[in-house]
């Protein structure tokens, strides 16, 4: 099972969450999840709420595109992202290159773009340099 699934226009990220951390952020894999530490205090869904506006806030989507599958009352949770905008991890994180060998983001139409869409059906605006470095990370 992988930490992500691109399907229809969603992504389905499954995540491993520590709340109460210092400060909001990606922090790796965890197993077979994505790892993410939040602020909030799990206290009468206070850290699912502050899940889904971190969630959104990253991905460039309104927390209405952002939907809690998954783990309402535990640490192992899968959320679904309605048509993400941007990608908002960050390259010192090593182990989520794979995402981008998979996943591709387009600076011009500004979707991702998987990379069997890249392949057959190239978006005639995006200079090829762009998504070579984003699938050779």
């Amino acid at each position: 099972m992988n930490w992500y699934h691109w399907e229809h226009g969603v992504l389905t990220l499954n995540l491993h969450v520590q709340p109460k951390a210092s400060k909001d952020e990606w922090a790796g894999l965890h197993g077979d999840r994505l790892k993410l530490r939040i602020k909030a205090a799990p206290i009468d869904g206070n850290a699912n709420r502050h899940l889904i506006a971190f969630i959104a806030d990253e991905f460039g989507v309104s927390k209405s595109a952002c939907k809690l599958i998954t783990g309402e009352s535990g640490r192992e949770k899968r959320i679904a992202i309605s048509s993400p905008k941007k990608t908002p991890f960050p390259a010192r994180l090593p182990a989520l290159r794979y995402f981008f060998v998979t996943v591709a983001f387009c600076m011009n139409t500004r979707r991702f773009k998987t990379k069997e869409q890249l392949v057959f059906s190239p978006c005639a605006f995006c200079p090829s340099p762009t998504l070579q470095y984003l699938l050779s990370l």
